[in-house]
């Protein structure tokens, strides 16, 4: 009986436990950019200074981040949160807003995405550096490819084009002697 009570406290400390983490990372960790819909998510970055400039704000407020979710993962859009589904991924907004502020992006730049996921970082991009600019994402998944191009194709005429790549480094047949 001794035994049943311990085991029964140490599951309810456990469940406890587990509780209070996600509380504390909810209130200390967590983000709190999170919107309704694209302009309450663009709103929050805004008011909670990570979106400064007015190009970075009228670039999130040109690109829905909804359009760019798979179909699965869309009731997620406007949260303030990464998402992945397969091979499509997408970073936290605020870590789009960070780069793009910290990123000194004019008309007519040139910039590369390694790594583009779903082609959201690079349609930020390029409502600010334009048609003029040049914009390529580079993503090792055709599928991926074909998801980001399709998305990015209905922000045109701005400059956005995601390629697939893949790196040969660190393979055995790249590290071989060639002499």
């Amino acid at each position: 009986k001794i035994h049943d009570t311990i085991t029964h406290i140490t599951k309810h400390h456990l469940l406890l436990e587990g509780f209070l983490a996600r509380i504390y990372l909810q209130i200390m960790c967590a983000w709190r950019c999170s919107g309704r819909n694209n302009l309450d998510l663009c709103m929050q970055l805004k008011s909670n200074g990570i979106i400064k400039s007015p190009a970075v704000e009228a670039s999130f407020i040109a690109t829905d981040r909804k359009h760019f979710c798979p179909e699965e993962m869309e009731d997620y859009a406007y949260d303030d949160r990464p998402i992945r589904h397969q091979h499509v991924h997408m970073s936290a907004p605020h870590i789009y807003a960070s780069a793009l502020e910290t990123l000194d992006l004019k008309e007519g730049c040139k910039f590369l995405c390694i790594g583009s996921g779903s082609g959201y970082f690079c349609t930020l991009v390029g409502h600010i550096i334009g048609p003029t600019g040049i914009n390529h994402g580079i993503e090792i998944f055709e599928e991926v490819v074909e998801f980001a191009n399709v998305k990015a194709a209905t922000y045109k005429p701005m400059s956005c084009k995601v390629l697939e790549g893949k790196s040969e480094a660190g393979t055995e047949e790249s590290a071989a002697p060639t002499g």
